[in-house]
């Protein structure tokens, strides 16, 4: 699990295809000052196990779905990427949690500089509109967001000046594609009102309500 709390940002080392399978190194220097092998580090919003590290880089694998599903194959060699460590009980939820899934692929449409802040416009596909809530949260890139606007088919995101340099945000230029989450709240509730319209007849019906006095 995540925050969305950006620790460091990396770059792309190489990417390398091993059959089904793929390799990723990322050039990083602080995130390993705690850090072991088999733990789950978010790299652009995926989560991924640490397989070796040193000094100076970490090294992940990429399952075939993640691979398929990720934008890591395409991604130049020296490009940024978005790094947090996994939450511990100990560790302040400062942003809203992850879990590290990407959800859907979004291209930016257009940033806006209003004073030292920014606005981020990204598309939204169809099928994650339901999940999507103005003021809610959302992940680009692995990077916890509220959503300042909203149409059916896009959203935008406002963020401040330390996010905007601490994170890949910066590099982003319009058209350039991210990984999405999101919030897991509204997968949970959406799933429980599906399963309890398919498994379960509700006992709240129209006489039931005028029999005890709700409806006249």
């Amino acid at each position: 699990m995540f925050t969305g709390l950006i620790e460091e940002v990396g770059t792309l080392v190489s990417f390398q295809h091993q059959h089904n399978d793929a390799k990723l190194a990322i050039a990083c220097t602080s995130l390993q000052k705690d850090l072991t092998i088999g733990d789950s580090v978010a790299c652009n919003g995926v989560c991924l196990t640490i397989v070796d590290f040193t000094n100076t880089q970490i090294n992940v694998d990429l399952s075939l779905e993640t691979k398929e599903l990720s934008l890591f194959a395409n991604m130049a060699k020296g490009s940024a990427i978005n790094l947090e460590r996994a939450l511990t009980l100990q560790k302040r939820l400062g942003g809203h949690i992850l879990q590290g899934h990407v959800d859907g692929l979004s291209s930016l449409i257009a940033i806006k500089a209003i004073s030292t802040s920014y606005v981020l416009t990204f598309d939204l596909a169809s099928h994650l509109r339901q999940y999507v809530v103005y003021k809610g949260s959302i992940a680009i890139d692995g990077i916890s967001l509220t959503i300042c606007d909203l149409t059916e088919d896009t959203f935008s995101v406002s963020v401040i000046p330390h996010t905007y340099a601490n994170t890949n945000l910066n590099t982003l230029l319009q058209g350039n594609k991210v990984h999405l989450e999101t919030d897991i709240l509204g997968k949970y509730v959406e799933n429980m009102l599906t399963f309890r319209t398919k498994k379960e007849s509700s006992s709240i019906t129209t006489s039931f309500l005028q029999e005890n006095g709700f409806l006249l």
